[in-house]
């Protein structure tokens, strides 16, 4: 199941469960945020995104297949968020890494993400250190050419200023048109960073 937190949760089928901003629905959603539930504070995360929709990512479940499956019901949209613990050409989707090392293994899945997108869709990562040097810049640029996204994605920490973090997204592959994804109230209410305290992989 993918959590959410909501008033009306509408299913999709017996495994997902999305959530819509009032008074939208599905034919009108162009934005999408997936929040890693293992990411300190998640729900003051969830609370100070923007998206129309706004999912929870089980972490149970291999999170790649969570969004391919939760994107397969859209089209037309013109920007996702992706929100969870990260670290140099790695990012933590439930209990998978999306990361230079398995890649390979996910093109099948990052293709079909460019079926529900506009031409010119952002797709912005924030996690600490994502696109950082030439390793994580390769493979930010990897994902916008598999899913036919502009991806933008941090260089340094994302997170806390006095812990010595940011929400600028550093690096990006083409033109980012998407504004701010959180309120300014939510980004500096938020006490922690974006970072992998531990990983079950090294990028290659």
């Amino acid at each position: 199941m993918l959590f959410t937190e909501t008033e009306s949760s509408l299913p999709l089928n017996s495994n997902l469960f999305i959530q819509y901003r009032d008074p939208l629905q599905e034919s009108a959603v162009t934005t999408i945020a997936f929040v890693d539930s293992r990411v300190a504070d998640a729900m003051t995360l969830m609370a100070g995104l923007q998206a129309d929709v706004k999912v929870f990512l089980d972490p149970t479940r291999d999170g790649v297949a969570q969004i391919t499956e939760t994107l397969g019901h859209y089209q037309n949209l013109t920007g996702i968020d992706i929100v969870s613990h990260g670290n140099v050409a790695q990012v933590q989707l439930g209990n998978s890494f999306l990361s230079a090392n398995s890649l390979q293994q996910y093109t099948h899945e990052l293709k079909q993400w460019e079926a529900s997108l506009t031409p010119d869709a952002d797709i912005l990562f924030y996690g600490c250190n994502i696109a950082a040097g030439d390793l994580g810049q390769a493979f930010v640029k990897d994902i916008s050419t598999l899913t036919g996204g502009d991806v933008a994605a941090s260089t340094d920490l994302t997170g806390n200023s006095a812990l010595g973090g940011n929400w600028t997204l550093e690096y990006a592959t083409g033109t980012i048109e998407t504004q701010t994804s959180f309120t300014d109230s939510q980004i500096n209410s938020y006490q922690g960073l974006l970072a992998s305290v531990f990983t079950t992989e090294t990028p290659a």
